[in-house]
């Protein structure tokens, strides 16, 4: 039985259609949608941070991609919560995944072309490691 679905987000298109693949799987079994979006901290010189995200940024960002993920859908018959994060996307996505998710539906890509061609390098991070089912979504 499918209670929670976890759908990671960049604002993409393959993110939109994910989310839209949820709403039709939470329709069905009544399951929670959990949206998350990980803003990405550059990686740090000899472990000293270049910057850090403050909260007002991670709330700013969080808002925009919502906004564009959830964008011409309608979210009312089904319950969700969205929730934004800072860190490597993978790790939060696999972090997020240990919390009860039942299913994680992703899209294949996600902004950054070519990086890992066919599938992208987070979703097979993803893929790689969470023990839950994973829907890919192109």
């Amino acid at each position: 039985m499918i209670k929670k679905i976890l759908v990671p987000t960049d604002g993409s298109g393959y993110s939109r259609r994910a989310l839209k693949t949820a709403v039709e799987y939470s329709k069905v079994f009544g399951a929670e949608i959990e949206i998350l979006h990980v803003v990405s901290e550059p990686l740090g010189i000899y472990d000293f941070n270049l910057y850090h995200v403050t909260d007002e940024q991670l709330e700013e960002a969080g808002k925009r991609i919502m906004a564009a993920t959830s964008k011409d859908l309608d979210l009312s018959e089904v319950s969700f919560k969205s929730k934004v994060v800072s860190g490597y996307p993978a790790s939060e996505i696999i972090n997020a995944a240990n919390d009860n998710v039942d299913l994680i539906v992703i899209g294949s890509q996600g902004r950054r072309p070519l990086v890992g061609a066919l599938l992208g390098s987070v979703t097979q991070r993803v893929l790689a490691v969470t023990r839950c089912p994973v829907l890919v979504v192109k």
